[in-house]
């Protein structure tokens, strides 16, 4: 549901109310490798900006809203007492309640500004020229899978903690990371979007590792080691396709509107 409106909100936003007449891109089910140079919009520098601002809103809104079903599987809860203050807590039928701080919008926010321009570039860097576009539908489709996956996260987490014993690699790491596997194969498949999901596999949980042990700021209820759980990394990695097609996709319509 959140991403569904999170997508109606983007693509109302950046629809112009008139375009100079070009052929169209051609649709697709999901993103492919086609490199079509002569066929898109140079990219001018103000719809980088541009794009920086509504990656910066769409992820400030949904990520807390993902972090907050963590919460409500009791995976992680905000320190009550840290130099952030106390947690914000949300009570959301049927979702439970959902709990985060005022500083994790701005976190998210920020990610989502560094994923969205990094994978257009990337693209440009290591490919050899732009992507084609995505398309909505594939944008949000990829946008549900990563929902799902953090989702499903939170579910086999608080069914581990209930079951009790030793950390089961086979029944929390493997289901997250064959998604986040078939995330990439199914709407990212290039060299740079790759880079982009080891990287957040690494970086992300040691973001965390200072966090909760330098600042206090949260706490798993059940981590693995240096206070995080190591499923983690694969719900991370599984975030790079939905921030790369949302970035691609955005630069595309700014890229038409600002010409």
């Amino acid at each position: 549901m959140a991403a569904t409106l999170l997508l109606a909100a983007a693509s109302a936003l950046l629809t112009p109310h008139a375009r100079p007449h070009r052929p169209p891109p051609r649709p697709t089910a999901v993103t492919t490798d086609m490199r079509l140079p002569d066929a898109l919009p140079r990219v001018p520098p103000s719809a980088w900006s541009k794009q920086a601002a509504v990656m910066f809103a769409a992820s400030a809104l949904l990520g807390p809203l993902c972090d907050g079903r963590h919460s409500a599987h009791d995976v992680l809860h905000y320190a009550e007492h840290s130099i952030a203050g106390p947690p914000w807590r949300l009570a959301v039928p049927p979702a439970g309640v959902l709990e985060t701080c005022w500083w994790v919008p701005l976190a998210f926010g920020a990610a989502g500004v560094i994923l969205g321009a990094a994978h257009p570039r990337l693209d440009r860097a290591w490919a050899g020229g732009a992507r084609e576009p995505p398309g909505w539908p594939a944008v949000g489709l990829s946008i549900s899978g990563f929902v799902g996956c953090y989702e499903l996260s939170g579910a086999l987490a608080e069914a581990a903690a209930a079951r009790g014993g030793p950390h089961d690699w086979l029944s929390l790491d493997a289901p997250l990371l064959l998604i986040a596997l078939a995330m990439f194969l199914t709407f990212e498949r290039s060299l740079g979007g790759l880079f982009m999901m080891a990287l957040l596999a690494v970086v992300g949980p040691a973001v965390e590792v200072q966090l909760i042990n330098s600042f206090h700021l949260y706490e798993y209820t059940h981590p693995d080691a240096f206070g995080i759980p190591s499923w983690i990394a694969w719900v991370y990695a599984a975030g790079g396709p939905p921030n790369g097609a949302l970035g691609r996709q955005v630069l595309h319509e700014l890229s038409i509107r600002e010409e």
